[in-house]
């Protein structure tokens, strides 16, 4: 229908809208000279002053929270990344004593296996010579 919709127009609503309830006033604000952004900071107790101040402050903590978490996780990564190679130095000892053992089964399964030649090389030697 015309005339009513879902949003009621300006000259519809009961409180009057201000702009300056949204912005400071002009004497609030004065010129900085590095650029054209207002500088409330020469009022030190106006709302806006505050609301700015209270706002960096909650910046700044956020910010310090985040770097204060993310070096928590470095160094716990770190102390992990540590025992990670702690535990990677033991397997290569162990793997170093493993093949040093085996090397010695294998040195002395040789002997062994010398001695036996030996043994069956002299007793054939002897049958040689008992045959002759």
């Amino acid at each position: 229908m015309p005339g009513s919709s879902p949003t009621p127009s300006v000259s519809n609503m009961q409180t009057p809208v201000s702009v300056s309830e949204y912005f400071a006033p002009p004497e609030m604000a004065t010129e900085n000279l590095s650029g054209n952004k207002r500088n409330y900071e020469e009022l030190k107790g106006s709302p806006v002053a505050k609301l700015i101040a209270s706002i960096r402050k909650e910046r700044d903590e956020t910010r310090a929270e985040r770097h204060r978490d993310e070096m928590s996780l470095r160094r716990e990564e770190l102390a992990l990344r540590q025992e990670q190679f702690q535990a990677y130095k033991m397997e290569l000892k162990l793997k170093e004593r493993k093949m040093e053992r085996m090397f010695e089964l294998m040195t002395q399964k040789m002997e062994l296996q010398a001695k036996k030649m030996e043994i069956e090389l002299i007793k054939l030697r002897g049958s040689e010579n008992n045959s002759e």
